[in-house]
């Protein structure tokens, strides 16, 4: 276990920041604040883990990730225990062990080594952990047994509620493993139930208020009637489906990035599984003689224990827009998932093969697929933790000391803060991150969109106008800024955030001239926390070094390793402003062809404008279009463009405009989209 959370680890290691909420968390933790959230208030434990993680290291995010590293181990380990205790017998073992390695990261869930997600991790150990306390109670009553279900309970459910139908459901299932009934039973509902019920009335009481987080879910019901219940119904389907066979196929995918990742975290992958392979291996030796018709009977029980409890920890999400995402949603419903999905490979091999040997393998297999699922996820948010960190230090590099109430104003022309959600497209978070940084309150933070958009979760954008500009939220004006008591940076195309000197006529023709940010650089040694927050101060422009590639492909089915992109649908991706880039390292001293297919353009004449440079050289295409109609692009790339840099090769296509599918009257979607890419492949050219 402790080397599967290490694996995980190592992609972006213990800086890896916050994303989003983590950075108002820790901001708010700077003044002193407490872990109660505002509009959530059935919810007092949320931010619990985030207040240790900042007491430990409060001057950046690596003791909340050691604490999100603990919780995964101690998932697993709570888990085992509370099987063991229902599956006894030797002949259970390695259904036990299998299901609580795969537990941890079990790949139903995408959200599992986000550390946003971090205090939903808390909430299943907890409830793991009242339940072991509930088990030690019913064999042998104690005081301590006793506060240790209370305290988890209230762990549990104050910190997120999902679990509760799964809470209610565990007495049957521990009386099913005990084979108790009547008096015993009901002497044990009596001190379970009492925390449960307050918290669904707490629930209750906050679904009547209308301006809680819980409340405005539930609001955003587009259907109606019968429609509403269908809709629920394939969403339980889709959850069924997506946790015992489509997060598999979807980790196995993941699982092909390892090509692109440091050979430290392939080798951690690999250890990982073999020490499960050894493990395994030695339990079913010691259990295979021991197994049972009696055991078969229990494993079969425990199959459909486990087929139930993934319904019901997914039953909470039904009525929510959270349905259909599978971010947080599968946390308690991998429980079930898991045991299910276990069980029931072991009665396959038991009863097919005969071969204990056969499932450890399996096992191990499937820990190697669910680590490198994990280890992808931790790859992209190590990824978009680097760009907010790269932002942060290029504001601390040129504004190394910032003036008390200086409103700072990022022009973002490229959306690249919507469209990759850093930072969730939010002034609020992206101001938090800042003022953390600085460790200064008075530090107003504002997004800017080209045109007077207001883009984003909140809406948000600005105005110019010649002598100041007026902010946007929810696309209604909000606050005017003086440009002559203002700083202005530029989010550029290549992830770089550069001070302007003046303020781009693409947002003001005329005018400006009372803008001079020189007036606001103090000299002066940077923020403290630049030494503590980031891994190396200042950042560069590489998250890691690459690994020498003799080829490069990509189906674009994933996050691209670059900027101007949005995220994947399905097997492609649209390029979302006039620049897209795309970072791999290509082995020197080779000549290259490229080849690529583009489905389809916004418009005739962005299609027409595509070029593409490599290492900031011009590379010819020539196009032709294939049978279905989409288009194959084909360049020479000599090995002189490659040798230009050492460290990394970066393509960068390039277009006329981009547009919305809404201003054409294509659709209702008013993103801003260029070209859509199927894939792309660069193979060494034949000598």
């Amino acid at each position: 276990m402790c080397a599967m959370v290490a694996a995980v680890a190592s992609m972006g290691g213990v800086h890896t920041t916050g994303l989003i909420e983590d950075w108002t968390f820790y901001k708010g933790f700077d003044n002193s604040a407490g872990i109660l959230v505002p509009g959530q208030p059935n919810r007092p434990f949320l931010a619990l883990i985030y207040k240790l993680g900042y007491t430990i290291t409060p001057d950046s995010f690596i003791g909340l990730n050691i604490l999100h590293g603990l919780v995964l181990i101690a998932k697993g380990l709570l888990f085992y225990a509370v099987l063991r205790r229902c599956l006894p017998g030797v002949a259970s073992l390695p259904v036990c062990a299998a299901s609580a390695i795969l537990l941890m990261l079990y790949p139903a869930d995408t959200g599992l080594v986000n550390s946003r997600y971090a205090s939903y991790q808390v909430a299943v150990t907890a409830y793991l952990a009242a339940v072991l306390a509930l088990q030690c109670y019913w064999t042998r009553p104690s005081a301590t047994s006793l506060l240790a279900m209370q305290g988890a309970l209230l762990l549990s459910l104050g910190t997120y509620e999902a679990g509760l139908p799964l809470i209610v459901a565990t007495p049957f299932v521990i009386a099913w493993a005990k084979g108790a009934q009547g008096v015993r039973f009901r002497r044990i509902a009596v001190i379970w139930y009492p925390i449960p019920v307050l918290a669904a009335c707490a629930l209750l009481f906050t679904l009547t208020l209308h301006n809680t987080y819980v409340s405005g879910l539930t609001r955003l019901q587009p259907e109606h009637g019968v429609a509403r219940w269908i809709v629920y119904a394939k969403s339980v389907v889709h959850a069924f489906w997506r946790t015992i066979c489509g997060g598999w196929v979807e980790a196995w995918g993941n699982a092909a990035g390892f090509w692109d990742w440091p050979y430290l975290t392939d080798f951690a992958i690999g250890i990982a599984a073999f020490l499960a392979l050894v493990a395994c291996l030695a339990w079913s030796r010691a259990s295979g003689s021991a197994s049972s018709s009696e055991q078969t009977r229990r494993v079969v029980g425990a199959a459909i224990v486990g087929l139930l409890m993934l319904g019901l920890g997914f039953l909470p999400f039904v009525p929510t827009p959270h349905r259909w995402i599978f971010e947080r949603t599968m946390m308690f419903a991998s429980l079930g998932g898991v045991l299910a999905i276990v069980c029931l490979a072991w009665l396959v091999i038991a009863i097919v093969a005969r071969s204990p040997r056969l499932f450890a393998i399996v096992v191990a297999m499937a820990t190697g697929v669910s680590v490198a699922s994990a280890v992808a996820q931790r790859d992209e948010i190590a990824r978009y933790s680097f760009k907010e960190q790269r932002i942060l230090s290029a504001l601390a590099q040129q504004v190394p000391v910032w003036t008390p109430n200086l409103p700072l104003l990022v022009l973002d022309p490229e959306r690249q803060f919507t469209v990759e959600k850093m930072f969730a497209g939010s002034t609020g978070h992206f101001g938090d991150a800042v003022r953390y940084l600085y460790r200064q309150d008075a530090i107003p933070v504002y997004l800017c969109y080209p045109d007077g958009r207001a883009l984003g979760t909140y809406f948000e954008g600005c105005v110019f106008d010649t002598r100041g500009v007026t902010t946007l939220v929810q696309g209604r004006p909000a606050t005017w800024l003086p440009l002559d008591r203002l700083l202005v940076f530029e989010y550029t195309p290549t992830g770089d955030l550069r001070l302007l000197r003046q303020v781009p006529e693409s947002y003001l023709t005329t005018g400006g001239e009372t803008y001079r940010p020189e007036r606001w650089l103090n000299p002066g040694p940077p923020p403290a926390r630049v030494h503590t927050l980031f891994a190396s101060w200042p950042v560069g422009d590489e998250m890691r070094d690459r690994k020498v590639r003799a080829s490069f492909s990509t189906d674009f089915d994933r996050q691209i390793d670059g900027n101007g992109w949005s995220p994947p649908e399905g097997s492609r991706t649209w390029m979302t402003s006039p620049s897209a880039s795309i970072r791999t390292r290509l082995r020197a001293g080779n000549d290259y062809e490229v080849t690529f297919r583009v489905t389809m353009g916004i418009a005739p004449d962005v299609l027409a404008s595509l070029h593409l440079d490599v290492n900031g050289q011009p590379v010819v295409l020539a196009g032709a279009q294939d049978p279905d109609g989409a288009w194959i692009f084909r360049g020479s790339l000599p090995g002189a463009i490659v040798a230009r840099d050492d460290r990394k090769t970066t393509l960068q296509f390039s277009v006329n405009r981009v547009v919305t599918p809404k201003s054409l009257g294509i659709n209702e979607d008013t993103r801003t989209l260029a070209i859509q890419f199927d894939w792309l492949r660069i193979e060494p050219q034949p000598s």
